[in-house]
């Protein structure tokens, strides 16, 4: 394993963990139609209104970055990578970060933990009571991290499910979950979750149409998701997966394999944004500063734009697929 070493972190992103801790201890007629349907959906959502700022960044104030610009180069995650396979980090509002790896199995992924120290992630461990032989990764928690919602994907198996797991407060130890009622089929694959801050809606990817496609199922005023449903306005002809959005659920990374928009080859990490939760999603772009012509995929996104987290196995990592970070500047 690498020694861990000192990761340049965002002044309002140490602000937003710090934040965390001291409370935790263009359209179509097509799109028209398509936006009232999603309207009258979102009407029955709990709690399914965009977070304010205070409640998604505590110094939405405090300028952090200019979002008008493109990303800095990706850098590895200082202290996280190591030979095997390291993917699927996110900061949660615990100040943890969670990842997905098979360092310690050469046949199964675990979802691991790592504290930041200052500025320095910890030496990463196993969830303790948690992993299983099935194989654990994708962890997506909602703001308050007392709820985790992941992907049980057993090795061998071309089949997978989304899973949740929740606890009374953050300084009790997740458990293995269940299966996420409404969501998943058994046929296909189902997994790479992404959720919005209050856990009101959940992103997830699924070749249940013969390829890899993006999807988004909302819960309902009882609490249970309903069906899912593939978004139009993301998916092409191709492979698109990975979907990440921020905790407002009005920006959305994902990876695609499209080859439009002057794709670098690989899986490309594309963007899209709406205006409210009750919009439908707007034209993709490839966020052409964070691909090679290798493979990316977005891991998470903070509140405020300014961070992102990738996984990638370009040139000159460590691993297989490693963890990238990436800042917007001032």
């Amino acid at each position: 394993m690498q020694s861990t070493t000192t990761s340049r972190l965002g002044v309002g992103f140490i602000s937003l963990l710090a934040a965390c801790s001291s409370t935790a201890s263009g359209s179509s007629g097509d799109d028209v139609d398509a936006a009232s349907q999603h309207d009258a959906a979102i009407d029955g959502v709990v709690d399914a209104e965009p977070l304010s700022d205070s409640q998604i960044l505590p110094d939405a104030a405090v300028p952090v970055c200019d979002p008008s610009k493109p990303f800095g180069t990706p850098t590895q995650l200082a202290g996280i990578n190591t030979t095997a396979r390291d993917i699927q980090a996110v900061i949660a509002g615990d100040g943890k970060l969670y990842f997905a790896s098979d360092r310690t199995t050469a046949t199964n992924l675990d979802i691991f933990t790592s504290t930041l120290n200052g500025t320095t992630w910890g030496t990463p461990v196993a969830l303790p009571n948690f992993n299983t032989t099935l194989g654990e990764t994708t962890p997506a928690l909602t703001a308050d991290a007392l709820t985790m919602y992941y992907s049980v994907t057993p090795a061998g198996m071309t089949t997978g499910e989304v899973y949740v797991t929740a606890r009374a407060n953050t300084t009790t130890a997740f458990q293995a979950g269940t299966a996420v009622a409404n969501v998943n089929d058994a046929a296909t694959d189902d997994g790479d979750v992404g959720v919005t801050g209050d856990g009101a809606l959940l992103y997830f990817s699924s070749n249940r149409s013969g390829v890899y496609k993006v999807y988004e199922a909302i819960k309902g005023g009882g609490g249970a998701f309903g069906a899912a449903t593939a978004i139009t306005q993301i998916n092409g002809t191709v492979y698109d997966a990975h979907p990440r959005v921020d905790a407002a659920g009005t920006t959305m990374y994902y990876s695609s394999m499209r080859t439009d928009g002057g794709a670098q080859g690989g899986a490309d990490i594309w963007m899209s944004k709406r205006a409210s939760r009750a919009a439908v999603w707007g034209t993709p772009t490839r966020v052409a500063e964070l691909n090679t012509a290798m493979n990316e995929s977005p891991t998470y996104i903070s509140a405020d734009g300014c961070y992102l987290l990738l996984q990638s196995n370009r040139a000159g990592g460590t691993g297989d697929q490693d963890i990238y970070e990436a800042k917007k500047p001032l």
